[in-house]
């Protein structure tokens, strides 16, 4: 399997002592229609420059994604997910699932903005989860995979601006943009918190905003209900290979708004 380009966004490894946090964060969200809602969109006059988890997020859109992944309950005693090979994976069948994400335009306009333009244009479509370390983040968004296993970055628009002091965190089940070492650097990636990086201690890792030196990541969105998060931790279980590529694709089959 080919190494991701070192150019593209990413998240760099973390401790992996990270323990994973059983319980779901509570999903603070105000109630939306289809595509957008009756809630107060306007921006907010203090705009990126609040401390994280100092503001409730609000959803202003809802989005499907529809993942095509490894039949976990298909493997045998006594392998496992974590203990499958490659070989044990591709004889594994799919199955589809959903995972029900919550935008907050409010709070983060230009990343939500920068999302749903990826996806009206289609360029999710067969992308898929190539980096997953569980314990801490499932990224996508990113590439496509050919037959043979190579990966293809999908074409990108300009990068954006970081909004990481827009007063969301990086709780578990929360959505952010994936960057470069470039604070305003993020294009097409983005990841899920699979449990709460917010630092500090007992939280090994911190992605939000500390300092200008230290800029953390943009939270833009969550997922929306119990089944969701229990998708994200069945991804987490997929063994990875040395790059935390998932054995087994988990493959972006559609992406809409509701």
């Amino acid at each position: 399997m080919n190494a991701m380009n070192p150019k593209h966004s990413f998240l760099s490894r973390r401790t992996l002592g990270i323990a994973a946090i059983g319980a779901a964060a509570t999903l603070l969200l105000a109630s939306c229609g289809g595509g957008g809602n009756s809630a107060d969109t306007s921006t907010p006059s203090d705009y990126n420059t609040k401390d994280p988890g100092t503001v409730q997020l609000q959803v202003t859109h809802r989005v499907a994604i529809t993942v095509s992944m490894p039949d976990l309950s298909a493997i045998v005693a006594p392998a496992t997910p974590a203990t499958l090979d490659q070989a044990g994976y591709n004889a594994l069948p799919t199955v589809t699932k959903t995972i029900n994400i919550g935008l907050d335009h409010r709070h983060a306009p230009i990343s939500t903005d920068n999302f749903l333009g990826y996806l009206n244009s289609g360029a999710y479509a067969n992308t898929i989860f190539h980096r997953v370390i569980a314990g801490f983040v499932a990224q996508g968004g990113g590439y496509t995979v050919a037959t043979d296993g190579t990966l293809t970055h999908i074409a990108t628009n300009a990068a954006i601006t970081l909004e990481s002091r827009n007063g969301l965190a990086n709780t578990r089940g929360t959505l952010a943009m994936a960057r470069t070492t470039d604070a305003n650097s993020a294009t097409s990636e983005f990841y899920f918190n699979l449990v709460n990086n917010v630092g500090p201690a007992p939280f090994l890792v911190n992605l939000d905003y500390q300092s200008a030196d230290a800029p953390g990541y943009a939270v833009f969105g969550t997922v929306m209900d119990q089944a969701s998060l229990d998708v994200m931790d069945a991804i987490a279980k997929i063994r990875t290979d040395s790059s935390d590529r998932p054995l087994g694709n988990v493959t972006i089959t559609s992406i809409t708004v509701k």
